[in-house]
């Protein structure tokens, strides 16, 4: 009898019956129909015997026993314990959970305190803002540079700190990011342009030029946005208020959804409560503050898009047969939602 080391593919398989067929080659492929193409190599250990393949391959978290003309697998305990902790946190998703928003942080630091104090309404997201600044002055998503949501949170922050008249170190740095970097939006990749930023930002330059920030203003700006269509039913708009000037609120607040929110958009409620002092908004945003510990994000809630989400990369992986009653119960939750929404 005599072993032979030799590299093979695996590739990932649906269903839960797990028996792949062998093929005996040197640079062995098993796989089966309807398998993905996703794969990993591993080393498997192929002894010969009296005509008969006996063996085993070994992955981290995966055995596969040769077996005459099937390979059984077996799942180990490490991978139960996976699957049990994805399956925990696929049934506590809840309203669903987002990073917090350098932009719409600000944008709720910029509410006065209602009692008449000069103070903000949220000093924790003035906080958030001082503590979380990029080494190059700017902020935005950490790990991927985009310029327009680096330019776009990087002067929501700065007008929200200009506006309380705090750490102008730290305004001044944010200044100079934008304005060396500004003109990279003439060669941006719009693919790559945030929701709304044609509206937003001309709007957020036109604040810091009240405040006398020191920013360039020749940013491309939206010239015509169809108002009459934004009061009269919902639309994407109702994302981005804080882009739009002379809005007819009491028309728009018959808008708001249930939660007090202006379509989930923490700016877009933030801009509507300085506009109108609606108590449904402000309740919204105390709520979500509260959950984000002091920072706000670009949404709330997004259990909706956090289910599909789930449900889409867990698709793409592979290993969705292991979540079929969760599934159910994420597009059960969705379809709720949706109906929701149509009546709102």
């Amino acid at each position: 009898m005599n072993a032979l080391n030799f590299p093979c593919h695996l590739h990932a398989v649906k269903g839960k019956a797990l028996f792949l067929k062998r093929v005996i080659t040197r640079n062995s492929q098993f796989q089966t129909e309807g398998s993905v193409v996703n794969y990993k190599k591993i080393l498997c250990k192929h002894v010969r015997n009296a005509g008969n393949s006996l063996g085993e391959l070994q992955t981290e978290d995966t055995k596969y026993l040769l077996d005459g003309e099937n390979i059984k697998v077996t799942r180990t305990k490490k991978t139960r314990k996976l699957v049990e902790k994805i399956k925990d946190m696929l049934n506590d998703m809840k309203d669903g959970r987002s990073s917090v928003s350098p932009y719409d942080t600000a944008w709720v630091a910029l509410i006065k305190d209602i009692n008449g104090s000069d103070r903000p309404q949220f000093p924790s997201c003035l906080e958030w803002i001082i503590e979380n600044q990029h080494s190059d002055g700017s902020w935005g998503e950490q790990f991927v540079f985009c310029i327009y949501d680096r330019l776009l949170n990087t002067l929501a922050c700065v007008v929200a700190l200009t506006t309380w008249n705090t750490t102008p170190e730290k305004r001044n740095k944010g200044v100079l990011f934008i304005k060396e970097n500004i003109c990279k939006l003439e060669r941006g990749d719009v693919e790559n342009m945030t929701c709304g930023f044609e509206i937003v930002f001309p709007a957020l330059l036109d604040k810091a030029q009240h405040l006398d920030i020191n920013t360039p203003y020749n940013a491309p700006v939206l010239k015509r946005i169809p108002k009459d269509v934004v009061h009269t039913i919902p639309t994407p708009l109702l994302f981005s208020l804080e882009g739009v000037c002379d809005l007819d609120w009491k028309r728009l607040l018959k808008l708001q959804m249930q939660d007090g929110s202006f379509l989930t958009s923490i700016a877009s409620t933030a801009f509507a409560f300085m506009e109108t002092n609606d108590p449904n908004c402000l309740r919204y945003l105390q709520r979500v503050v509260k959950k984000y510990n002091g920072g706000a994000p670009h949404s709330y809630p997004v259990d909706m898009q956090a289910r599909l989400w789930a449900i889409d990369r867990l698709q793409r992986l592979g290993i969705s047969y292991y979540f079929e009653e969760e599934f159910k119960d994420m597009l059960d939750h969705v379809q709720r939602c949706a109906l929701q929404i149509q009546r709102w």
